[in-house]
């Protein structure tokens, strides 16, 4: 009797894929002709796209673009660490860590340079300055632990209502609360600035659409992401292509 021979069998992780997921896809035709384009004739860098019947040159960015927001609109952002989400009645509220103060990362930054000038104080035989600085420079590293050890209690709380979308800090900073008429909201975007990102919205008003940067100094590109999803989902704003956005 011959023996049988043992297949092992090794299960694959591989992703989940929806049968009734529709593929998005386009086709070009001619503005000239209005014959249909071959993908061959279109070059993806350039966006230009030649038509071989005519042998017309035109642009397809807009057809390109219609694509990328469609595609755009399928990636979900997973709820990252550090950023909490509650709903209660009709209501939604995201919650998150503020970034440190301006003001305090300008203490935490001319703290080193104080403590030297105390040093070279000292041995320049100005003793007594040399004490007065180095116990300013004490201060305001006990004043920066401080907060940088409070920092995890110090919130952002954007609020989301039938009527408004706040956002409030607390404590506050010096910063005021911001309020926006929800149903003013026209797009939720994140975009690369200076000191981090930015959570932005740009909002219709009487005298024309303003871009309003509701959150700076974001490190992570996780939560902003989250965060312009989840407000956009809530207040059932279609995703689109912001230009100049991450």
């Amino acid at each position: 009797m011959k023996s049988e021979k043992k297949i092992e069998v090794e299960k694959l992780d591989l992703p989940f894929i929806d049968p009734d997921e529709k593929m998005e896809f386009i086709k070009v035709d001619c503005p000239s002709c209005s014959a249909k384009v071959q993908a061959e004739n279109i070059d993806l860098q350039s966006r230009i796209g030649k038509c071989v019947q005519c042998n017309a040159l035109f642009s397809v960015d807009k057809d390109l673009m219609h694509l990328q927001t469609n595609v755009k609109e399928r990636e979900k952002v997973k709820r990252p660490e550090g950023v909490e989400i509650f709903y209660f009645k009709d209501e939604m509220e995201i919650e998150t860590i503020q970034p440190l103060p301006v003001l305090q990362i300008i203490n935490l930054s001319l703290t080193p340079f104080m403590l030297i000038f105390s040093l070279l104080l000292y041995f320049l035989k100005d003793v007594e300055n040399a004490i007065y600085v180095a116990v300013f420079s004490a201060v305001l590293v006990a004043i920066g632990m401080y907060v940088v050890l409070r920092r995890k209690h110090h919130k952002i709380y954007i609020n989301v209502n039938e009527h408004e979308v706040s956002i409030q800090r607390r404590p506050r900073h010096m910063v005021k609360d911001m309020k926006f008429d929800r149903n003013e909201i026209e797009q939720v975007y994140v975009k690369q600035t200076t000191d981090g990102m930015a959570l932005c919205f740009i909002v219709n008003g009487q005298d024309g659409q303003k871009h309003h940067q509701v959150l700076t100094r974001i490190r992570d590109i996780s939560h902003a992401k989250y965060m312009e999803q989840e407000i956009e989902r809530y207040l059932g704003i279609r995703d689109k292509v912001v230009h100049g956005e991450l």
